[in-house]
């Protein structure tokens, strides 16, 4: 029983890391670009929290919205991507 387990796990290794990192970047991406205020106002990226929250529910979902303010276009075209690379 236990080896039918580590038979799963083994060809799982590849598909798992690959997932872990695109969500990396994926999350990584979204810190970086920075963003705009409810004013049209540069504002600071998203904390890793938020990127992480926002890449989790959009990728297993398409969205709820966006946090905490309208994302700018830099920040739309990167979740765009990161939608097709998570989905």
């Amino acid at each position: 029983m236990s080896s039918i387990f580590f038979i799963i796990l083994r060809r799982m290794r590849a598909p798992l890391i690959v997932l872990i990192v695109i969500y990396a970047v994926s999350v990584l991406g979204l810190t970086l670009v920075p963003g705009v205020d409810a004013n049209g106002q540069p504002a600071p990226p998203l904390s890793f929290f938020h990127a992480f929250y926002f890449i989790s529910y959009t990728a297993t979902t398409i969205g709820f919205g966006e946090i905490p303010n309208a994302f700018s276009d830099a920040q739309r075209l990167w979740v765009t991507v990161s939608i097709y690379l998570t989905v």
